[in-house]
């Protein structure tokens, strides 16, 4: 389906939101510019490819990819993790692969390029074709993934054979963007934003003081996987490509993870503040057992000082955020919340992100002497990146401890500790077949399989009530539990959490000299 966007002038001017001084101009200019926008939206991208049809095996390929599109579209079974590059159903695009796109490349990074392009496309098949019903598979034929993958690769060589292919896959890689223009022309998001920006300021006034405070004791989580090897060494051994891009494989990630994972310190009041892990109920429906205690980790990668450099992801889940009373708009089922960690090329961390799994409370933890250095957005109603303070250094036999707060599960406070943790958390890999995370999950009681997040990577059972109030910033179902790579974590502004360039818009990082 095309969804009209709002001419460039206009969104860019929604992006750089001004004070309240120029809050009438923007009116006027919505007004004057929403028509023309229902116009001239942007449904060029979805227009097919304008190159040749091919000979009469390219013309079948193409027919087959349709035929899958539908049938995956048709069933709800689309994966959201990686987005379908318009005109190429083939491949699969995410913002790091989407940063390459003005850049010249070589030949072999052009062919380095597509094979992540196709890489990503190829697992997400394999997921859909998973989480597809049986009929809708029947319905496609016999040997479905290998008819696709050979089709993948034809249709990649007659597309990109000459540079006007070249340039349109180019022209097609624009970052997946998870903002609704049409939402915040209808909120008159230049005035609505007003009030959001207020009420991030009173959320930062409430909160923020704790990273002043000595932090609070409460029931400590630890890897059960001790940490073994040297970080540089283990990164010194992962293969990369000829853009730079770390290829690493699964036991890559599990050597990795026990190193930097983190101790989860919970105020513990009830059910709703022990770490779980996720999974389908026989209905199908996303749900957390508390019974089982796990950390989600996946490899990510980000750019930085001209350099690809790896990311370790932590990612934890309660089976809810408890509401405070009946008109409690952010309490609702499940709740989990992300942390990252940024390294080196020699494994030594430069700087700690963490947001919840809605893309909320978005908080940077530099480690000396990377720091924040100034930002337009620091001048105006936009959020700007949020640093309560800066993250130590760790010694050897150290670990940093996340200190939580009970029901909303904020972070208040980071420490440094080598006590051994209370309980235990598995390391989960999101690497790993058949559920790459929680991408393809069973059902029990039956052989179906499904992702853990519904609809555009939404899981619609953690909607929560702010939705209806912050619906003209933008984000769909804002509050609500969502998959890697829809996270937008600023309501007035722009930000994605996993933008290819959000560190170094922001923060300074001197490499040391070896």
């Amino acid at each position: 389906m095309c969804f009209p966007a709002l001419p460039v002038s206009l969104a860019a001017r929604f992006r750089h939101a001004r004070p309240v001084r120029e809050t009438r101009k923007h009116i006027a200019l919505l007004a004057g510019l929403l028509l023309p926008a229902l116009a001239l939206g942007g449904c060029v991208q979805n227009f097919p490819v304008p190159l040749e049809t091919g000979s009469a095996d390219v013309a079948a390929c193409r027919a087959f990819f349709t035929a899958y599109d539908d049938a995956v579209e048709e069933a709800g079974a689309r994966d959201h993790e990686v987005v379908p590059v318009p005109g190429f159903p083939y491949l699969r695009k995410t913002r790091l692969l989407s940063s390459f796109r003005h850049e010249a490349m070589n030949e072999a990074q052009f062919e380095a390029w597509v094979e992540a392009l196709q890489s990503e496309a190829a697992l997400a098949r394999k997921i859909e074709l998973a989480n597809l019903p049986a009929p809708a598979r029947l319905s496609l034929g016999e040997e479905i993934a290998p008819h696709l993958n050979a089709c993948a690769e034809r249709l990649a060589a007659h597309d990109l054979e000459r540079e006007e292919g070249r340039a349109l896959l180019k022209e097609r890689m624009v970052p997946p963007r998870h903002y609704d223009d049409w939402a915040r022309a209808a909120g008159i998001y230049p005035l609505s934003s007003l009030g959001v920006a207020a009420g991030f300021e009173r959320w930062k006034a409430a909160n923020l003081p704790s990273f002043d405070l000595p932090p609070e004791e409460g029931i400590s989580y630890g890897p059960s996987a001790e940490a073994k090897g040297d970080a540089a060494m283990l990164l010194s051994g992962i293969e990369r490509d000829a853009l730079g891009l770390w290829q690493p494989e699964v036991k890559d990630v599990e050597a990795l993870a026990p190193l930097y994972a983190p101790q989860i310190i919970v105020s513990e009041e009830s059910e709703a503040d022990i770490v779980g892990t996720p999974y389908l109920d026989k209905a199908g429906s996303a749900q957390v057992d508390t019974a089982r205690h796990a950390m989600l980790v996946r490899f990510a990668q980000t750019r930085w000082n001209g350099k690809i450099l790896p990311q370790l992801v932590y990612t934890f889940w309660f089976k809810a955020r408890p509401k405070e009373g009946a008109f409690d708009i952010l309490g609702g089922p499940l709740d989990a919340l992300m942390w990252r960690v940024t390294l080196d090329e020699k494994g030594r961390p430069l700087i700690y992100d963490t947001a919840h799994a809605c893309g909320c409370y978005h908080l940077f933890f530099p480690v000396p002497p990377a720091a924040r250095r100034p930002v337009p957005a620091d001048k105006d109603l936009r959020e700007a990146p949020l640093v309560p303070r800066a993250a130590p250094m760790l010694e050897p036999g150290e670990r940093l401890a996340l200190h939580l707060a009970a029901g909303s599960h904020y972070l208040r406070q980071i420490s440094v500790t080598k006590k051994p943790s209370q309980k235990r958390y598995d390391m989960v890999m999101a690497g790993q077949a058949p559920e790459y995370g929680l991408r393809s999950l069973p059902v029990p009681g039956s052989a179906a399989r499904r992702s853990f997040y519904g609809e555009d990577g939404v899981i619609a059972r953690s909607a929560r009530a702010e939705r209806f109030l912050l619906w003209p910033m933008g984000i769909q179902s804002a509050g609500a539990m969502r998959q890697w790579g829809t996270h937008a974590t600023a309501f007035v502004g722009e930000r994605h959490f996993d933008d290819a360039f959000l560190f170094e818009e922001a923060f300074d990082w001197e490499e040391k000299a070896e």
